[in-house]
């Protein structure tokens, strides 16, 4: 050997047969980083990172096997999840190891905005499904909460004043028909799509009135 790596915390290694120079890895006795020569956390790793192997473990102990990423081989998708469940979010505000929870999957439950979900699909606030950029914009239907009493929560469609309408319809084999129409008019159609009335009902059937 005729040379050395000579830089401090630097890993050593064969460069030619006869020649140590030094490696990409950087120890300074508490941090070990690789492609930087300062680690910040116990292993840092400045670059792409290839992995062979199903599993990474998170654990709270060396028998800790429960809180686990994984990739599903048998349908190439990645698998992750926690003993309790599994937290996606964000940590803008709470800093670099606090995650203000978004998204929560526990006990076979999905929770937006809450980590407790109590049904299969849990949210808080508003619930948005459509393209437009605006809640009131035509093509959104919102489902909303928090309204004043005694009205807190509200199923609201976007229109622009024009005549846009919201329908409950029925999908049979692919075939759509609309069985109830609201007009944004406040005009409300069962059996037509075009109510000319308060109540419209078009077709034979039977309207009871009672009083109890």
């Amino acid at each position: 050997v005729t040379t050395s790596c000579g830089t401090v915390n630097y890993i050593p290694k064969m460069t030619t047969a006869s020649n140590i120079g030094c490696s990409q890895i950087f120890d300074d006795g508490t941090n070990v980083g690789i492609g930087t020569a300062g680690p910040v956390n116990k292993l840092q790793v400045e670059g792409n990172l290839h992995m062979d192997g199903n599993s990474i473990f998170l654990r709270a102990s060396a028998g800790d096997q429960y809180d686990v990423i994984k990739w599903n081989s048998g349908v190439d998708k990645i698998d992750m999840g926690g003993y309790t469940g599994v937290n996606l979010g964000y940590t803008s505000t709470g800093g670099p190891n606090a995650i203000t929870p978004v998204l929560t999957v526990t006990q076979g439950n999905v929770g937006i905005g809450t980590t407790s979900p109590i049904s299969l699909l849990h949210t808080t606030g508003n619930l948005t499904v459509g393209y437009a950029a605006s809640a009131g914009s035509v093509g959104n239907v919102q489902i909303t909460t928090g309204g004043a009493s005694p009205i807190s929560n509200r199923l609201t469609y976007g229109t622009d004043g024009t005549g846009w309408k919201f329908a409950i319809a029925k999908n049979q084999g692919g075939t759509v028909t609309d069985q109830m129409t609201i007009q944004d008019n406040g005009y409300v159609g069962i059996g037509t799509t075009s109510p000319q009335r308060l109540l419209d009902v078009n077709g034979i059937g039977r309207l009871m009135l009672e009083d109890k």
